[in-house]
This record gives structure tokens, C-alpha cells and sequence, in this order.
């Protein structure tokens, strides 16, 4: 039996590494217990996610250390014969000055790893943005999360009315996830007085939140800046008619938040990412360009949403079968033991 050391190890609030981890052992692999360069080297298989990351806030020296150190334990793995995959989970090439460092792991990584796992076909832009050998990739789905959540405790910050179209922002609140941008939409929809803008999950601090809520002005915003436990999530989700996903192009690539919603029967009105290009063409998702400039970005999710709307309203069944038809297919296509069919592919 082939052991992995699937990096990083995380308990099963990282529902990422949490079921990946469960694949892998139901595929029939031994998992390493460890992710030291020492249980490395006790291993077969190397699988690192995210493993580019630096310190960035620390002491330049420190981060010099760091740097130094997951280099030379990279090729020394590499010149101990160990199969080396990575996966792709950012569109980011880290190019700029500030990221120089982080971008040469990648670079590393990316151009030594035996095989490079991918979780949408836009990943393929990345490995090629860094000159590395595209041949290298292979899809594996990314894991649906049906049956993560206990269904034991009932989110009832917001109670929805029976017209409502509840469209839903999930997830910590930050900058870079645009919540400003679903905001000054909002205001925008305010005609459509059934269209309710659902936001949930704890900020960064209460400076952030106290701007969030001074910039709110429509009582079409519905907020619960708080953390939401996972007990809480099927019934929210569930009250959701869509979720919304107005993330920044060049640095989002994948969702566990698409797939949330997914699982759940639910669709999505998300910019052009990697995640939702997989499933765009079927008509089943909302999806559309993503613009720099934040005047151009609200129109086009303010246009969006209403598209969303309106098919909610006039036609109700075939709106429905949207999120239907997305749960079945994660159901199979996205499955522990699809994933782990895909790994044993490339662990062999």
C-alpha cells in the first residue's frame, strides 16, 4: 500500500483538505499523519496544496529563511525519487515585487511536480502563464459537500417571506470578495421589491463591519455579520434561491462556495471563473464578465441578478430544475469515489 502525504493536514473545518483526505484513504492509499519533511520522506507520494506561501507579513529575513527552507526540502524530495503533485487553487502568479518569492516556489513546483492536479480546465491559463508543461495536468473534481453539514440548528437571522428571491452572500466578509460591489447592486434593484440580498459571515473587524453597515442605505440588504456554524448552514443555504459569487477574475480560479451551493440545489450568479466557466454553457448558472472598473461590475451583477429574477418569476419549474440538475451532477461527477478513481490515475 502506497502512502501520501497529502499537505496541508487540517481537521474537517477545512472541508477542502477534510475531503480530499477521505478519498484518498477510500482509494486505498496510507495517509501520513504528518506533513514534516520527515513524514515526507517516509512517504510515497507528496501531494501539496498551497504550499507556495511565505510569511509575508514578517521580517524580510524570516521570510528569506522560509523561503530558503521549502526550496531546498522541494529538491530534496525531488532527488529522492518521490512523486511530487501539486494543485492548482489560485489564478495568481504572484509576479509582481511583493510576491516575487512565492511566485518562484510555484514556478518550481509547477515545473518539477510529476503532475499537476486540476480542479477546472482554466487552470491550464495558470501552468501556462508560468511557462510550465500544461501535458503535466490532470482534472480531478473538486468534492461536493452533500452530507458535510448536520441539519441541527436553523439559521433565523433572516425569515424569508414566500415571494422572496433571496440572493446569498456567504462566506468571511473581506475586501477582495467584492461584498461592497453586491451592496451598491443592491441598490440598483430596489424596483424588484422581492429581491432580497442576503449577506452572512463574520468580518475581519468591527471597524470593517461598521463601514459595511454605514455604506448599506436599502432595506433590500439583509446582514448577519457573525460567524455562521456549520449546523446552521443547510437551512440557510436551503432558504437561498441563488448564491452570489462576485469575485475579483484574476486571482479567484475555483469555489468551495459554488459547490456548497450545488449541493444544496442551488444556483449560482458568479463572475467568469474557473469554477463557474465549468458549467456555464449548460444554461444552468448565472454568469457573467467580470470588469475591473466597479461602476461597469455592479451594472452587470445588478443586470445579472434581475436575469435570475425574472426566470425565477416566469418560470418557476424549469428555475428550480437549475439546481436540480447541478446537485445531481456534483452528486456523481464530483463524488469521494470519482476523486479518488481521478488520484489513483496520478499516484500510480
Amino acid at each position: 500500500m502506497k502512502k501520501v502525504c497529502f499537505y496541508p493536514i487540517a481537521d474537517i473545518s477545512n472541508e477542502y483538505v477534510y475531503l480530499m483526505r477521505k478519498a484518498i484513504d477510500r482509494a486505498g492509499y496510507k495517509l501520513a499523519d504528518k506533513t514534516t519533511f520527515n513524514a515526507m520522506m517516509h512517504s510515497d507520494v507528496i501531494h501539496l496544496n498551497w504550499y507556495e506561501g511565505l510569511p509575508l507579513r514578517k521580517e524580510k529575513t524570516k521570510i528569506l529563511k522560509k523561503y530558503v527552507a521549502k526550496l531546498t526540502k522541494l529538491k530534496l524530495l525531488k532527488l529522492s525519487g518521490k512523486k511530487l503533485i501539486v494543485t492548482i487553487h489560485n489564478n495568481n502568479t504572484y509576479d509582481d515585487d511583493k510576491h516575487v518569492l512565492v511566485h518562484n516556489i510555484m514556478k518550481w513546483l509547477l515545473d518539477n511536480a510529476d503532475a499537476i492536479v486540476i480542479h477546472c480546465k482554466e487552470s491550464l491559463k495558470v501552468i501556462e502563464k508560468f511557462g510550465s508543461d500544461p501535458s503535466k495536468a490532470h482534472f480531478v473534481p473538486h468534492p461536493n459537500l452533500i452530507g458535510m453539514y448536520e441539519d441541527v440548528e436553523k439559521f433565523d437571522d433572516y425569515v424569508k417571506e414566500p415571494d422572496d428571491f433571496v440572493v446569498l452572500f456567504l462566506g468571511t466578509v473581506r475586501p477582495y470578495k467584492n461584498v461592497e460591489t453586491v451592496i451598491r447592486a443592491a441598490e440598483k434593484l430596489t424596483d424588484k421589491k422581492n429581491i432580497k440580498i442576503l449577506i452572512c459571515g463574520r468580518t475581519k473587524t468591527a471597524k470593517y463591519t461598521n463601514e459595511l453597515s454605514k455604506i448599506i442605505k436599502t432595506d433590500n440588504i439583509k446582514t448577519a455579520f457573525r460567524f455562521i456554524a456549520d449546523e446552521e448552514l443547510p437551512s440557510l443555504v436551503s432558504m437561498a434561491d441563488a448564491l452570489v459569487l462576485p469575485y475579483v477574475t484574476n486571482s479567484s480560479l475555483n469555489s468551495g462556495a459554488a459547490f456548497l451551493a450545488f449541493s444544496y440545489g442551488r444556483t449560482i450568479i458568479s463572475t467568469d471563473i474557473g469554477t463557474a466557466k465549468e458549467y456555464a454553457d449548460d444554461d444552468l448558472i448565472y454568469m457573467y464578465e467580470y470588469a475591473s472598473d466597479e461602476a461597469t461590475h455592479v451594472q452587470r451583477l445588478a443586470d445579472t441578478i434581475t436575469k435570475a429574477y425574472n426566470d425565477f418569476v416566469n418560470d418557476p419549474a424549469s428555475y428550480k430544475a437549475k439546481g436540480e440538475t447541478l446537485k445531481a451532477r456534483v452528486t456523481v461527477e464530483n463524488s469521494l469515489r470519482e476523486i479518488g478513481n481521478q488520484l489513483k490515475k496520478i499516484y500510480e
